[in-house]
This record gives C-alpha cells, structure tokens and sequence, in this order.
C-alpha cells in the first residue's frame, strides 16, 4: 500500500529523515572554487546524478534531468532510482547568476546547484533541512542485478486487451499459456495500490513477471494487466477506487474464462497488497475456486497506513518521538476527512492546514492534502474487507512476509485466520520475508532496489504448491 508513502514523500527516507531540522530558505550551494564555470541555460542541461547521504540514514542516488520545451523554457524531473520514484516533476527551472534552482512540489522540496569542475556540480537538496550533494554529468546509477527475471520464455506468451470494469476503460496485458492443449487452470493477478504496469514494476523489481512466469511453468494460465488509465490500458485513473479495481479484475477474469483454452470451473485471483482487498471484491461479481492474497489487508486502509507510517519510519531509523508524532498525524489527516466538509477545497485546506502544523512542508502539505482527499481514498480509508473475505465459500491461501512494514503480519494474519470460512484455507506467515515477498533484514523500503531477489523461491513454491492442491485435485 504506497499511496500514503508517496504523497508523504516519494523519496521517502530523504523527508522522514530530514523533517526535524532547519526551515527551508533560498540556501545557496557551496561555493565550487575560483577556477569553476558558472552554469548557463544550455550547459545545465542533460542528466546529472549524485548521493545524498541522508542525515541517520543510507546514501540515496539522485537524479535529474534537465531540459528544454517547445517555448525555450528549461524543464525539469527527478529520479529517485532506490526508492523506485521516477519521473517527479520539477517547477521553476531557471538558471541566474550562474546558479541552477527548481523546486518540486509534489514531494516539498527545492534544489539548487552550480557548477564545479569539468561535469561535476555541487548542490544543496533541501526537504525540511539543507543537505549538500554532488553530482556528475550523466546517470551514473549502477545497474542492478535481477537474476529472476526469465531471459526466455518456452510457453505460450500472447499480448491481449479487452473491455474493462467500465465502458471507457480497454485493458491491455498479457496471456500467458504452459505449451500444450489444456484447458489449463487460470489465475487473474492483482496489482498493489498505485497505478501499475501489468509486472508490478517497482523499484527496478518486476514481481508479476516472475510470478507470472512461475506459475506458467507449473501449468497454470495467467493472465496480467496494466492499470486502467496507465500504460497501454486507457480510463481514468485518478478517478478510479477500489470498487472500480474489483470491476477491471472481474472484467479480466471474465475475459480469461471465455478462452477456450482455458477450464473455466478452476479459477483464481491473485493480488498483492491492495490487490489482496480488491480480489474478495471482485469475487462477488465474477466467481472464480479460490483466492491467494499477498499481503493482503484484513483490516481498513487508514488503520493499514497509520500502521505502516510508525512501523516504516521506526525501521528507517526513526525515534520514538518522531515515530508518535508521525503516527499522530496520520491518524490526525484520516480525522479530518471523516469530519470533512462537503467542498472538495475546504476540506483540502482543513487536512493542509494540520499538515503543516505537524511540520510538512507548504508544498509537500499541499500535495498530500490533494492526494488524501482523492476519490480513492476517501472510497477505500474505512472499508471493512472481512465482510467480503467471509462471504467467499470457497478456499483462500493468504500469506505474509513477516518482516512486512507495510501492511503488517502481526496485525493482518489473525484477522485474516478469524475471517476464511473454506476447511481448505490456509493463513501463513513466512520469515525473513519483507512487503514484496523479499528476503529482507528490516524490511523498510530502502532495501527493496538493494535486494537482488524479486520474490523468495520458497514463497513461489508456497502459492504454485496450494494451488495444485486446490485447483488441480480431482
């Protein structure tokens, strides 16, 4: 669940790091040496990349890229590669006086830099405190090893689109098929919260690509889809809940069953995070033999967040007082918007107004406040999903990764044990294990890029194994 994260900080451990300290002013960045060059509009621009090292937490890359339009105004958009936010964009692009400064709204924060020597700059990153930085011409961030990910693939692999949840939404995946004339069992995957590609891609990881590709191995069609409104799918997807979420899975369920190819009486969901709340409701429109649940929550979305911002900020090395304040204001925000006025803009101020004086930032205030009061999550912060887990009569296979700080095993499992009616479910809670099924030491967000696995063997054997059991018996 990362919409929360996201709106907070994109790069997260540079805000929850840096949100005690100084004000942000109109720092300049250290002075380069008398034998440097000061920047101009065109020798600014290209890519530069640097580490900050954030202040009690790791060295995180950076990475801009500067441009120009059509008018002959620079651009500017930033990468933060290891917490897999790419692509933010940038205002107020300028250079004067021989000193580059863009602001960036969505995450609260500002840069300024000038040049050093040859292609290298020094700048100061400021997001709730000045933190100084070096970058070099080019993106310099190192490639990352992904050894799951197949370099070939000897099954049947079919690009695919159909009608969605809605008449306006056309999505658009892919049909994986094990070779052969089947029918073959087949499995519909559900995305996390946010809007995803039809691999789940996050932090240079592909999870549904490697589940996908697992699960065709062992003899089991899947299908997968890029969110409505994103990628090669069309609609809208700032207009989208969960509700419409259930109704493009119901949607893709429909569509996979309708192949001959496929048996159409052995059918699953499959989704992770959000998708494991938004499978039990799509269930109740297209029926499908069972369920598997990554991850998935068992108690509302503004209890799952208000948890993961204590337990994510504790694992990133926050302290007590900064982990009760962050928590405060969560629980705070979700106040607010219960109480909220019927004016979509008032209520907006409401929730700014007590974001920054929880200490955010007026830009990173602002841009949480309109993502808090979105369509989906004033649709998803108090739905219940136990109604919906006990309604399903048939098997689920719900599993957490005990190191997750996102949607909390301890938390979750029990719930989720209480909740499954089916004499063949099965609740588990596997070690060592982090929010993308990762091995993991902490399981904060950090270490996702850093970890070269995308999803432990022993999970992929978990999930494949049950549902031969409870798809393939007989």
């Amino acid at each position: 669940m990362t919409r929360y994260l996201s709106a907070i900080a994109l790069s997260a451990m540079i805000v929850l790091s840096a949100c005690s300290g100084s004000e942000p002013g109109n720092e300049a960045p250290p002075e380069a040496g008398s034998d440097a060059t000061a920047l101009t509009r065109e020798t600014v621009q290209g890519d530069w990349s640097g580490q900050l090292s954030v202040p009690g937490g790791p060295e995180l890359w950076l990475v801009l890229h500067i441009g120009e339009d059509e008018s002959g105004d620079l651009t500017v958009s930033m990468d933060s590669p290891d917490q897999g936010a790419m692509g933010i964009p940038g205002e107020g692009a300028s250079v004067a006086d021989g000193v580059f400064a863009a602001s960036f709204p969505l995450i609260g924060a500002q840069f300024t830099m000038q040049s050093g020597k040859g292609d290298a700059m020094q700048g100061v990153w400021v997001q709730g405190m000045p933190i100084p930085v070096s970058l070099e011409r080019g993106n310099n961030v190192p490639a990352r090893v992904r050894p799951q990910e197949p370099e070939t693939r000897d099954y049947v692999v079919e690009e695919v689109k159909f009608p969605g949840g809605a008449d306006d939404v056309t999505l658009a995946g892919e049909l994986t098929l094990p070779e052969g004339e089947g029918p073959f069992p087949g499995l519909v995957l559900i995305s996390g919260s946010g809007p995803q590609d039809r691999n789940e891609e996050l932090m240079n990881h592909k999870p549904f690509l490697v589940l996908s590709d697992h699960l065709t191995r062992n003899g089991y069609a899947v299908l997968r889809y890029d969110d409505r409104g994103f990628a090669e799918s069309t609609g809208d997807f700032a207009a989208a809940t969960s509700k419409d979420f259930a109704d493009d899975a119901a949607a893709a369920l429909a569509f996979l069953k309708a192949d001959g190819r496929i048996d159409a009486t052995r059918t699953a969901y499959v989704g992770h995070s959000e998708g494991g709340l938004v499978a039990p409701m799509a269930v109740e429109i297209e029926g499908a033999a069972a369920m598997v649940l990554l991850a998935g929550p068992g108690v509302p979305v503004s209890d799952v967040l208000t948890l993961q911002t204590g337990d994510m900020l504790r694992a990133e090395g926050g302290s007590d007082a900064d982990v009760e304040e962050a928590v405060a204001a969560t629980q705070s925000a979700f106040d607010i918007i219960r109480a909220g006025a019927e004016d979509d803009e008032a209520l907006k101020a409401a929730l700014q107004a007590s974001l920054e004086e929880a200490g955010a930032t007026g830009e990173l205030a602002e841009a949480t406040a309109a993502r808090m009061t979105a369509p989906w999550m004033r649709w998803v912060m108090d739905y219940d999903p136990v109604p919906a887990l006990k309604a399903f009569d048939g098997p689920v296979l719900a599993v957490f990764g005990e190191k997750d700080m996102q949607v909390s095993a301890k938390v979750n499992a029990p719930i989720m044990e209480a909740s499954l009616t089916h004499p063949r479910s099965r609740v588990m809670t596997l070690e060592g294990l982090n929010h993308l099924f990762q091995p993991a030491e902490t399981g904060g967000t950090s270490e996702y890029i850093k970890i070269e696995t995308t999803f432990d063997e022993a999970a992929l054997d978990e999930i494949s194994g049950w549902l031969d059991d409870v798809l393939e018996a007989g």
